[in-house]
């Protein structure tokens, strides 16, 4: 069941979840309304902006509402394919929860993990729909500046645009380099962090 449960976020397109939360987090949202019925505001404009805010919470709201189900799964997957005898040889080696958490556990799920971190990362960051909706109008987001830049009627603002996106390109490729070296410098040091 719980399997399922977290398999639902995944099958929501990024823009229904932005939308979604545009309508429950502005001002005149679900949840300002339900506040404002609840007495803890005095009117739904007085809720906190938790949408085009500086903090970004709308933004992030999306995003650990997609993401952490995603990562959640791809860790299960590393679990369930590893088994529970290392953890029994731990215990029948009288190591703690800790221990079996930082020497067993943890090397096992590091992996996926890292994979599944690296994923998030390169797409929240080159991700346009859901700071475009719920984000501030400025500072703008590299992407949203990107799609604005490269959309303009003055064409020659269209090689910023372009710019930018390599940029996005560029940071995330040296993202995925970084992470490969740390995991092999890591792997022929025998440690998992």
């Amino acid at each position: 069941m719980v399997h399922f449960i977290f398999q639902i976020p995944l099958t929501v397109p990024h823009l229904v979840v932005a939308v979604a939360m545009t309508f429950l987090l502005a001002p005149s949202g679900l949840i300002s309304r339900a506040a404002a019925q609840a007495g803890l505001v005095r009117a739904s404009g007085d809720f906190p902006l938790l949408v085009n805010d500086p903090a970004g919470v709308g933004i992030l709201a999306v995003y650990v509402w997609k993401e952490i189900p995603f990562i959640t799964l791809m860790v299960l997957a590393a679990l369930r394919h590893s088994g529970r005898e290392l953890l029994d040889v731990g215990r029948t080696l009288k190591a703690g929860p800790w221990q079996r958490f930082r020497l067993i556990t943890l090397p096992t799920i590091f992996p996926s993990l890292g994979a599944a971190v690296l994923i998030v990362f390169a797409y929240t960051f080159g991700a346009f729909e859901v700071p475009f909706l719920l984000g501030r109008t400025y500072p703008l987001t590299l992407p949203v500046r990107a799609y604005r830049q490269y959309s303009d009627v003055d064409l020659l603002a269209r090689p910023e645009g372009i710019a930018l996106g390599i940029v996005i390109a560029a940071v995330v490729a040296l993202a995925v380099a970084l992470a490969q070296v740390l995991t092999r410098g890591a792997r022929r040091r025998g440690v998992v962090l």
